[in-house]
């Protein structure tokens, strides 16, 4: 793919086996809304995109599924990084789900994903947040 489009995952292309870029390519052009040369894609990180396609694996035959996303804080943690989880929560439902998630910020949320293609499933994707900042975990 010397010279093609950047993709998402551009920089694991040197240390990524044949197999799994071409897995990667093949999610990007099953489930993402835009082409594989579209920016938007070129900024967008692949692990959501993996765990999005593990969930529709395993929606196939269900009435519901829901890809629940579970975000630690603690007092070691830079704030700035939850505002990036943020941002890449928004570029994941733009890229891939087709829909607004809650203003970010909102530790907790659940939104349905509508007319996602090949699944019969009603799709959800749920954000929880647990804020360990200034607990004291002491072992007994």
């Amino acid at each position: 793919m010397a010279g093609g489009p950047k993709l998402p995952f551009q920089r694991y292309k040197a240390g990524t086996k044949p197999q799994a870029l071409s897995r990667l390519v093949d999610l990007v052009e099953r489930d993402c809304r835009y082409p594989i040369d579209d920016e938007r894609v070129a900024q967008f990180r692949n692990q959501l995109l993996t765990a999005w396609a593990a969930t529709l694996s395993e929606a196939a035959g269900s009435a519901h599924a829901v890809l629940a996303l579970h975000e630690f804080r603690n007092d070691q943690r830079p704030d700035h990084k939850a505002k990036r989880n943020d941002a890449e929560l928004a570029r994941f439902a733009d890229v891939v789900l087709g829909c607004e998630l809650p203003s970010p910020g909102s530790p907790c949320w659940c939104v349905w994903v509508p007319d996602v293609a090949g699944s019969d499933a009603a799709l959800y994707v749920a954000h929880v947040v647990t804020d360990l900042r200034g607990a004291s975990v002491r072992p007994e």
